[in-house]
Parts: structure tokens; sequence; C-alpha cells
């Protein structure tokens, strides 16, 4: 039987300040995704592997490579996925991204909402490095901790914690209940991202540029930033 349910999709769009042939790498160039997306990509032909580590690790199948203009990603070559779209003007890429496919019913909501804020944050996680780090390499400090607490309170918890763990942080988006993202400048402009997925709490700090022994003293603080979920 064919499912005829109607589906949603997420559509975002971004302006980016630097040219649609970099853009374009970022997307398609395993390096070059390592410095905004997971932290280990590689890709084999047509196939993008991509992970977080020995328990979070998934495949995308580029399907559509309209070099330039448009690229598909897929968990498979004949599966609904993630379409992004380009276009030049003034000088600057306008990236647009679609990603279809999620079913409208309310058990799909959690899904469509989460996504929706991963998605947020790699666009921004994106641009941020093509306008301000492109050609530094990221190294990340991260960690996720499973929690019992009600996703109200520990959003208390994690915005408490930004203000006084890092109170010069630049929030660029807070997305109540689900996470928010901020830039540091006293960490040579790293982005910090915290996000409630699940019964989980991802600490994510990108940085660039900076020393490892830094970047080390930094996954300690990121640990116990992530202390707020327990």
């Amino acid at each position: 039987m064919t499912d005829t349910l109607p589906t949603r999709s997420i559509d975002l769009t971004t302006e980016i300040a630097a040219p649609a042939t970099a853009v374009w790498a970022a997307l398609t160039q395993a390096d070059l995704l390592a410095r905004w997306f997971p932290p280990i990509c590689e890709r084999e032909g047509d196939v993008i592997r991509l992970s977080w580590g020995p328990d979070l690790m998934w495949e995308e199948h580029l399907v559509v490579m309209d070099e330039g203009r448009h690229l598909r990603w897929a968990d498979n070559p004949d599966a609904v996925g993630t379409d992004w779209h380009l276009e030049t003007k003034g000088g600057h890429t306008v990236l647009r991204l679609v990603h279809s496919g999620f079913k409208a019913g309310a058990e799909w909501d959690d899904a469509y909402e989460a996504t929706q804020t991963g998605w947020r944050y790699f666009l921004f996680n994106l641009k941020h490095y093509l306008t301000r780090h492109r050609g530094t390499p990221r190294a990340m400090a991260f960690t996720r901790r499973p929690t019992e607490i009600t996703r109200s309170i520990l959003w208390e918890r994690v915005v408490g914690a930004v203000d006084r763990v890092m109170p010069r942080a630049v929030v660029a988006e807070a997305r109540p209940l689900r996470g928010l993202w901020a830039t540091v400048p006293e960490l040579n402009d790293a982005v910090l991202f915290l996000e409630i997925e699940g019964k989980n709490l991802g600490v994510y700090l990108s940085t660039y540029g900076l020393p490892a022994e830094k970047v080390r003293e930094l996954k300690r603080w990121v640990d116990d930033l992530s202390l707020v979920a327990t």
C-alpha cells in the first residue's frame, strides 16, 4: 500500500559572504565538512560518512550534484533527503536548505523540531566558519550526557549555566526547550552549542586557531558544563 499521509519540510535560507565555490566545497569535501558539521567526515565516491564517534555514525549519498547550484543528500539513493540550493547575489551566496519527508502527524513533531533546531545551528556554524575562519581547521570539545530531568528544568539550567560560566558569550539564537548557540569572542570567536535532544544534553564547542593545550583545557570545561543535566 502506498503511504499517502501528508508530509512537511524544513525550509531555511541564509546569505553567506563567500563565493558559491567556497560554499559548495564546504558541502561536498570531507575535510571542509569536518570544520562545521560532524568532526569525523569521510567521502568515498558519492557517499559521505559522518560521525560524532562510534555511537553516532551515518551515511549520506550525493544523489544530485549540479555543481555550484544544487546538491542533494539522502540516506540512500532512492530516499527523500536534504536539498541544498545555491544562488549568487551581489558577490554573496544565498544558500537554501530543504529537508523533506517529515510526516505531518503529531508523533513526528519532536523529530521535526529537533531536526529544525539542528539545521538552524549548523547553517549558523557553516556561515560562521566561512566568514570568520575559512581555511582554518576546527578543533572540538564536546560531550553528550543522558538526563532524566524534565526538559523545562534542564532548559533553565542550560541558560543559567551559560550566563554564569561564559557571561561574555554572544548568543546568536535560543530556541526554548531545544537549544542555544553563541559565539565566544574571548576564545577567538569559537562557537558554543547546547542542545536538548530527547533525554540527552549535548554540549559542543567548535574552536579555530587555538593551541591544542587550550582545547584540552576546554574539554574539561565542556564536561563540567554538561553536569547541569544531572
